[in-house]
Parts: structure tokens; sequence; C-alpha cells
């Protein structure tokens, strides 16, 4: 099912996309996100975009690198 047909909220929603899909998808997928959001597959120069999408619905836990591979776990205020 693409996202943007979901209509209900999950306790944890996994997103593994590059930066740009993070950002094309955000509106679509911080409404489907009850606590936790974990994204991945981020490039470390990309990360600040990333950051400035999401930062704003929700707080920041976790920042893991891998090379240049970017984590980032968040959680709902």
């Amino acid at each position: 099912t693409p996202i943007e047909k979901l209509t209900d909220t999950y306790d944890l929603v996994l997103a593994n996309l590059h930066a740009e899909l993070l950002l094309r998808f955000h509106a679509s997928i911080v409404p489907r996100v009850g606590r936790y959001l974990c994204v991945a597959g981020v490039l470390a120069d990309r990360e600040p975009l990333v950051r400035a999408a999401y930062d704003q619905s929700f707080k920041l836990t976790r920042r893991d690198v891998d090379g240049e591979w970017i984590s980032l776990r968040y959680e709902r205020p």
C-alpha cells in the first residue's frame, strides 16, 4: 500500500530511504507516526535537510553514523 493511501497511525515507523524521498514523503510520514520514527539511508551531507524537516515534529533521541550513512531516531514529544 502506498504511504499516501494509509490512514492509520503506527507506534513505530521505519523509513530506510534516501533524503530526497524522506523529504518528498514528509507530509505522508509525519501523520502516520504514533510514537517512534526511525529514518535511515541518509547521506551525511543531506542530514541537515532531513533534520530541518523532521526536527519540527519530533524529538531527536538518537543519531548513528556508519561511514557516510546516518540514521536518526525520533520520538513524539
